[in-house]
């Protein structure tokens, strides 16, 4: 079984998101249990002016929310402040947004329409060199195991792809390494070895939608 090293992050794709999620709770509403919950101070989100009422808002992560209004604008959280409002439903009143993570969300108005956002629709990602980071340094086999990117060594969660170098570390046998995202096995070698070899290569690999991983085996 070889030992397989990830040994840097060298850069990231990045897509921006233009919605999120579909319930609405205020600190009077909220039914909380076990430790107590800390609510900040009200903010103030930017809009138009005259302001209009949020009707929904989604936080997939604790660095990316969506909030909506009722006359089409959606507004960015990034996990310190809020970005100016972008319209995405003139004049309609957007009543719920969903995003089961940064790259597919849906808002709906209430005339009927959908308006979905993120990696399938928002063009082309942004290419973001990072430091180099070792992120995965362990045994695997042939049962394919899960390595979290987002979230790890500065990967922000919305990221979609890795460049990573990947090294095998003296394997007992010769065989193949697979990476590929999370929950998709590919037909495809990213590296053959021999045994006793200790080899390295740079993967460009897609990151798992849902968890923001990818997986790696041999086989």
């Amino acid at each position: 079984m070889p030992w397989l090293k990830i040994k840097s992050v060298v850069c990231v794709a990045l897509i921006a998101a233009a919605t999120t999620l579909a319930m609405t709770v205020t600190p009077a509403e909220a039914v909380l249990s076990g430790p107590a919950f800390s609510w900040g101070e009200p903010e103030q989100i930017k809009q138009p002016q005259p302001t209009f009422p949020f009707a929904s808002v989604s936080c997939p992560s604790a660095s990316f929310c969506i909030a909506v209004d009722d006359i089409g604008n959606a507004v960015q959280f990034d996990g310190t402040s809020w970005a100016a409002p972008t319209s995405i439903d003139p004049p309609n009143a957007l009543t719920s947004v969903s995003c089961p993570s940064a790259s597919f969300c849906i808002a709906v108005d209430d005339t009927g329409n959908a308006v979905r956002g993120g990696l399938p629709f928002a063009g082309p990602g942004v290419f973001t060199a990072l430091p180099t980071q070792r992120v995965f340094d362990a045994t695997v086999g042939t049962t394919a195991t899960e390595v979290q990117i987002t979230g790890v060594q500065g990967v922000p969660d919305n990221a979609t792809a890795v460049v990573v170098n990947v090294e095998v570390f003296r394997p007992t046998v010769a065989s193949y390494l697979r990476v590929t995202p999370a929950g998709a096995d590919a037909q495809v070698a990213t590296q053959q070895f021999a045994a006793g070899e200790t080899i390295s290569n740079l993967v460009v690999v897609k990151l798992s939608a849902v968890t923001g991983k990818i997986q790696v085996k041999v086989a």
